[in-house]
């Protein structure tokens, strides 16, 4: 599972500071308990917030997660977390991307607990994604994603997850072998702009209110199912991945004028809940 530590230093600065979260594992009844520990050293500048993520193996809820702070061995800080009052019955919405917005983010307020990552961070095991339901990242992640992160994510897929990738203008990423395999056979040819979103209304039974200008990605759909057009060009796509799926929204999701669009709540809720392909 994700956890994010966020550590605010309002005293002098600290070097070569050891972070540690820690999880006990086992089996209490064979007396059968050890540690899961992670660990980072940082320094820690005067009056700075500093910010870390950690992919935490929890095979239970029974222990709590403890977070600590170690300075030659001595401890500055320790805290114990609950599990099970941090559990949520919501499904969790991963976000990986360097572009992530307020505005961005309270598109999901309500309807999903949300863990935003940067994308150096994410798992590189499967089980990383344990508790994820749903996960959403920009087309250029994937060349900065070392060999067992990809090979993580593309797991996690092809065991039911489901990934939404966002569109770029920069078609450069899609030549790239990572995503043209994740994409499986999808192809991106271009990029077109329109000034209205009508498809993409219709899609979502809603009137087409967009204003303002929309960079999209042109595509050949290579099989998956086309769930709406604009200007007769496939801009929203459904695909099997094994026992998953992945849904390819072909514009930037964060580009301003989208992010501005008074449907912007409604496309989200619709996308998330669109059942995988058959």
């Amino acid at each position: 599972m994700p956890v994010t530590v966020v550590i605010e230093n309002r005293g002098r600065r600290i070097s070569d500071v050891t972070t540690m979260v820690s999880i006990r594992q086992g089996d209490e009844y064979s007396d059968n308990i050890f540690p899961n520990q992670y660990a980072r050293v940082v320094d820690l500048p005067q009056d700075a917030t500093l910010r870390f993520q950690f992919t935490v193996f929890a095979a239970s809820d029974l222990h709590p997660l403890e977070v600590s702070l170690v300075k030659d061995s001595r401890p500055l800080f320790r805290q114990s977390f609950d599990l099970r009052r941090a559990m949520v019955e919501k499904p969790v919405l991963m976000v990986a991307s360097h572009k992530i917005s307020r505005i961005f983010m309270s598109s999901f307020l309500g309807h999903y607990a949300q863990a935003s990552v940067l994308p150096e961070y994410l798992p590189d095991q499967w089980y990383g994604y344990q508790g994820v339901s749903k996960m959403i990242l920009s087309a250029g992640v994937m060349s900065r994603l070392t060999q067992t992160q990809y090979k993580a994510l593309k797991d996690w897929v092809q065991n039911g997850g489901t990934l939404i990738v966002s569109g770029d203008i920069n078609t450069r990423v899609f030549f790239q072998d990572r995503i043209k395999d994740l994409l499986d056979g999808i192809r991106v040819t271009g990029i077109f702009k329109t000034d209205q979103l009508s498809g993409m209304s219709e899609f979502l039974g809603i009137s087409d209110t967009a204003t303002g200008e929309f960079w999209m990605n042109r595509l050949q759909s290579g099989g998956a199912r086309v769930l709406a057009a604009e200007q007769d060009q496939p801009v929203l796509l459904l695909k099997k991945i094994g026992d998953g799926s992945l849904v390819f929204v072909s514009i930037d999701i964060h580009q301003p004028d989208f992010l501005r669009w008074e449907g912007i709540r409604d496309f989200w809720l619709k996308i998330l809940n669109i059942p995988g392909p058959e």
